[in-house]
């Protein structure tokens, strides 16, 4: 999973982030797989930064993406609101994923 700071609307021909400043893969820490207790069939990867670690504090991240294999095959990605962590303050961006990872 990858977050960045780009704000164009995704379309179905998106290969990568418009701005990438993080990507994490399955055993870093600041990523999760999160079963979906009231949706059978469904996950959902949880990718936590905190400004200062991961980002630098006060990055405006407004975009993320699912990666998948070696490849970097982009499977989604979604623009969002503001989420701007402080020195030492975590945000965490959410991406569902349908079927089992």
């Amino acid at each position: 999973m990858a977050i960045g700071t780009g704000t164009t609307a995704p379309t179905a021909s998106d290969t990568q982030l418009e701005n990438e400043v993080f990507r994490a893969t399955t055993g870093d820490a600041p990523l999760n797989w999160v079963d979906d207790p009231d949706t059978p069939g469904r996950y959902e990867a949880k990718l936590s930064v905190t400004g200062g670690d991961e980002v630098p504090a006060g990055t405006q991240i407004t975009e993320a993406a699912l990666i998948i294999g070696s490849e970097s095959q982009l499977y989604s990605r979604d623009v969002f609101g503001v989420k701007e962590p402080g020195a030492g303050e975590s945000v965490t961006s959410t991406m569902p994923i349908l079927g089992p990872v």
